[in-house]
């Protein structure tokens, strides 16, 4: 299977630069290049062939040169924000040489705090580096790793250690398709198979009986494969299997076995009830229905309160679950595009206050003109009180 080569070279200066290889087949489109000066990166999105509705996951692969941190920590913040403002799954990989298994160290502590400021989870927790301390991080936003290893270092290829790792780029919780096969037993079709049984099965006696060279078990055994496979035939011509996909719905990720079990047994209930009528049965199918709603109200507030706990230091993804729950982000999304900055934010409002004012001043009368100040005019003299 062939491979692509993608790499993104130093501009200036010798060394450094990062690459990617990856097999062909592989949907990865390199992402636009932003430049910073502390840190070198290369961005791809990874889609899923068979899953076009599902959202790219974004990774990245960066390096960061041994140099003083404070423009570092400024750049890294950035460009891990416009991530997460653009997609919802971003996996970041490289070499940071920072010793994030030293707790005294001060570069280390602010790295940690701003990765968690943003919701990400470095996920390399021993070492990385043949002087035993963690280089090589793995960090994850909104993605699920496994089987992440450390393997050893091989001297002839380089003093980092090899790190590997899986994820999936499909959400297990988004409905699928599921395939079944049917038949169409009508009225014809069972007529139909009633009259070929009487011919089909005379002809096995006929052929049965001339084989008089078998014992009367063994007849006995191939009769009945014989007229099991005959069935099976005369149905298949009367009634073919019919393949039929059906797209399954989406669970509630707080939908679990114990509510799934209170809701079928609150449905054999409301049927017994309006079978018979009975007076108890609708009680007690009333009683489990209330059990039922509750029980689903308690998982939803248990999942909801988990998943805010979890990401209480990334507010995007607070902002957006709550806007889900009230079903208020629909107007926003559509409207607000997701790459405005703060700068952007702040000069529409600017430019609309500046505009009101001067539509005021447009329709005040001559007279009333006279009484607003501009207030860069004013002279102020500070009072003492004694």
């Amino acid at each position: 299977m062939s491979h692509i080569n993608y790499h993104v070279p130093r501009s200036t200066g010798r060394g450094g630069g990062v690459a990617a290889v990856y097999k062909s087949d592989l949907l990865i489109t390199p992402k636009p290049k932003h430049s910073y000066n502390s840190f070198e990166s290369l961005t791809l999105s990874l889609s899923h062939p068979d899953s076009k509705t599902q959202k790219p996951v974004v990774f990245c692969i960066v390096y960061r040169p041994p140099a003083p941190y404070s423009v570092f920590l400024t750049e890294f913040f950035e460009f891990l924000s416009d991530l997460v403002l653009s997609t919802d799954k971003v996996i970041v990989v490289g070499d940071f040489n920072i010793h994030v298994d030293v707790d005294s160290n001060c570069l280390s502590t602010a790295f940690n705090t701003l990765i968690d400021t943003i919701g990400f989870t470095q996920q390399v927790n021993e070492p990385t580096h043949r002087f035993n301390h963690t280089l090589y991080l793995v960090m994850t936003y909104g993605v699920e790793i496994d089987n992440l290893t450390v393997l050893p270092q091989n001297p002839p290829l380089s003093d980092h250690f090899l790190v590997t790792f899986e994820f999936s780029t499909i959400d297990p919780t988004i409905a699928g398709k599921k395939c079944y096969y049917s038949r169409c037993l009508s009225d014809n079709a069972v007529a139909r198979f009633k009259q070929m049984i009487p011919s089909s099965f005379a002809s096995m006696s006929c052929r049965y009986t001339e084989n008089s060279h078998l014992n009367p078990y063994e007849r006995v055994d191939c009769f009945v494969a014989d007229a099991a496979a005959s069935l099976r035939t005369m149905l298949d011509t009367v009634a073919p299997l019919k393949k039929k996909t059906v797209n399954q719905r989406r669970l509630a990720p707080w939908y679990n076995s114990e509510i799934r079990s209170l809701k079928h047994r609150t449905r054999q209930l409301e049927r017994q009830w309006r079978s018979n009528k009975i007076n108890v049965n609708c009680i007690a199918w009333k009683d489990s229905l209330i059990k039922y709603k509750k029980a689903l109200c308690a998982a939803r507030k248990t999942y909801y309160s988990s998943l805010i706990e979890e990401n209480k230091n990334n507010p995007r993804f607070l902002f957006s679950t709550v806007a889900r729950l009230t079903k208020s982000h629909s107007c926003v999304e559509s409207t607000i595009p997701l790459n405005l900055s703060s700068n952007d934010f702040m000069n529409y409002f600017t430019n609309k206050i500046i505009t009101i004012r001067k539509n005021i001043q447009q329709r005040l009368l001559p007279n009333d003109r006279k009484h607003c100040l501009d207030p860069s005019t004013l002279n102020y003299q500070i009072l003492c009180l004694t």
